[in-house]
């Protein structure tokens, strides 16, 4: 009688120890579970002297940002030092993985041009910022390289126009001839840089807004 007795309090204890145990290992992998991070992250880091990105964690790495939906963004480009150019298909900006901050997200789209930055606005209107995120020329093109391939045209025919005038009917050492030659070239500069601004830069028929912004092709 009393060995069945003595067998039962082995069980009894046997038995609150069992679940003590699987109530200890419960507890602890909720607590693990519950402090887990379950996000995904773009990890940015450096492999074989050059910038690379995984998904999966590195075991060093400059800095990671959170990935939307599992989703991770990709590189478009790389700027200088630091600076990258982010993209998930729907929205681009410009990442310092040093840093961990955002330089610039303002606009729709950013293309890389030598120390500049090609921006496009909402509006489908283009303009530069350097890579510091200074504004160079504001978004108010519908294509910043006829812009420029303009303005250094202008430019041309502003001298060309006066050094014909002054090796074919006037003469570049009377003073008055060569006044004559810079306003003649001047205007002819300002003719040209208002219609090509208002045809292929501008491609508006706002003729008061134009007025305000062609004149600086000119100087």
């Amino acid at each position: 009688m009393k060995k069945n007795n003595l067998w039962r309090i082995i069980w009894i204890i046997g038995i609150y120890a069992i679940l003590t145990t699987i109530l200890y290992l419960v507890v602890t992998y909720k607590v693990k579970w519950e402090n887990k991070d379950l996000n995904t992250y773009l990890y940015f880091y450096n492999c074989s002297n050059k910038l690379c990105t995984t998904s999966n964690e590195p075991k060093d790495y400059y800095t990671k940002i959170l990935c939307d939906n599992d989703i991770c963004p990709y590189i478009t480009e790389m700027l200088k030092d630091s600076q990258v150019i982010l993209s998930n298909n729907n929205e681009k900006w410009i990442y310092d993985y040093n840093a961990d901050k955002i330089i610039n997200n303002t606009y729709k789209d950013y293309k890389s041009l030598n120390d500049y930055i090609i921006v496009t606005s909402k509006d489908n209107l283009q303009g530069i910022i350097d890579k510091d995120n200074n504004i160079i020329i504001n978004p108010t093109y519908k294509e910043i390289i006829n812009y420029l391939i303009f303005g250094v045209l202008t430019t041309l025919v502003n001298l060309i126009t006066k050094y014909i005038l002054l090796f074919t009917i006037l003469d570049p050492t009377n003073g008055f001839q060569l006044q004559i030659a810079i306003i003649i070239s001047w205007v002819v500069a300002v003719i040209f840089a208002y219609f090509t601004n208002r045809k292929f830069v501008f491609e508006s028929k706002n003729q008061n807004k134009l007025k305000k912004k062609f004149y600086f092709k000119t100087i």
